[in-house]
This record gives structure tokens, C-alpha cells and sequence, in this order.
């Protein structure tokens, strides 16, 4: 018979082995939420840039906008941050970066903001909050759907959106469109990803 000291030993034993286990399956399925947060902002950003809402420069094109302006019912969900357009929600942050005269990305609530450009190209990022813990990596929609994530896991994320100042609009004879997609040197398209739907 195993007495009571024993058994609370092997309890512990049992929950320390098991513990970080569970933990890697929590952020697994805070990740692929992100993910899947993800895709219905990009289709939301688009419904509201094809709609018009946003015409910063008035020439009747549409432009992208701040995630405030796009979340609609979903606002709900997600946590304002100090005032800003930085939203918490599940552990990650997420904002929207619009492009600027030279073509790279800057906070869509930003007055460098070019609208021209806004017209065609947006990045939506998420990252963690709290790394390691809420999320071990950055997430990030690029023009057209693309996901790209920061490959340092852990990485000692802030406030800031983790993105670089890479461009994301071109400019040539045809005018302003998309940039190629950014593979730096920490950021890559993962080929585990996928869209789960989204809970209302």
C-alpha cells in the first residue's frame, strides 16, 4: 500500500514531467489562433479598403486602415492598448502598418501615411505579449495573404511592432503595386500554417 507522502511524490513527479508538455501544446493553440486572427483582419482590412471607408486623400480610391477601424464587431474581442492602435487578444498584440513616402512600413495612425500607396499594400502583425508564454514567435500578413513568421523563437519582443523596415510597395511604369514578399534573415513563410475558423 503506498502511503500518503509517497503518493503526493509521485504527483508531482508525474506534473513535472507532463507540466512543459502542456505548456508547448497551450502555445501551439494560442499560435494557430493567431493565425487564423489573422487571415479574418486581412479579409476585413480588404472588404473596408474595397468599400472606401478610408479615403485619406479623397481621390475615391480606397485605402487600408488602422485596426481599429476594421475590427467592427469583433472589437469586442480584442483589448485597446493605452489609447493606441495596438490590440491585445490572446496573448498577442496586433496592429496594422501602412506604408510611408519611401515605401515602408509605418503604424497606419502614423501622419507619414502615404495614401497612394495605402491603396495597395498593408502588413497586419501579431506578436507576443508575454514570449515564451503567450507565443514563442511574430506573425505577420503580408500583401496578398502571405504569412510570414519571425523565426527567433523567444524573441524579446516589446510594444513595438517586431516588423523591419523592409519595403512594401513598388513603384514602376505601371504604378504604385505590392512589393515581392520579405524573406529576411528572421523572418520566413512557414509551411505549418493554417486557417482555422475564427469564434465569433
Amino acid at each position: 500500500m503506498i502511503d500518503a507522502l509517497t503518493l503526493a511524490c509521485l504527483a508531482t513527479l508525474v506534473a513535472l514531467v507532463l507540466a512543459p508538455q502542456i505548456r508547448v501544446r497551450e502555445v501551439l493553440r494560442s499560435e494557430d489562433a493567431v493565425i487564423a486572427d489573422l487571415a479574418d483582419l486581412e479579409r476585413r482590412e480588404e472588404a473596408h479598403r474595397t468599400a472606401g471607408a478610408t479615403d485619406r486623400d479623397g481621390d475615391g480610391r480606397g485605402e487600408f486602415a488602422a485596426l481599429g477601424d476594421v475590427l467592427g464587431e469583433r472589437a469586442s474581442q480584442f483589448e485597446r492598448i493605452e489609447g493606441s492602435d495596438v490590440w491585445r487578444r490572446g496573448g498577442y498584440y496586433f496592429t496594422v502598418l501602412l506604408p510611408d513616402r519611401e515605401y515602408k512600413p509605418v503604424p497606419a495612425t502614423s501622419a507619414d501615411v502615404a495614401p497612394d500607396y495605402a491603396e495597395v499594400a498593408e502588413l497586419i502583425v501579431a506578436w507576443p505579449s508575454d514570449p515564451g508564454t503567450s507565443g514563442m514567435r511574430a506573425y505577420c500578413r503580408w500583401p496578398g495573404g502571405v504569412l510570414l513568421q519571425h523565426g527567433i523563437d523567444g524573441f524579446p519582443y516589446t510594444r513595438e511592432p517586431p516588423f523591419p523596415g523592409a519595403p512594401i510597395v513598388k513603384r514602376d511604369a505601371k504604378g504604385p503595386h505590392p512589393a515581392e514578399r520579405y524573406y529576411g534573415d528572421d523572418w520566413n513563410s512557414p509551411v505549418f500554417a493554417t486557417e482555422k475558423p475564427v469564434g465569433r
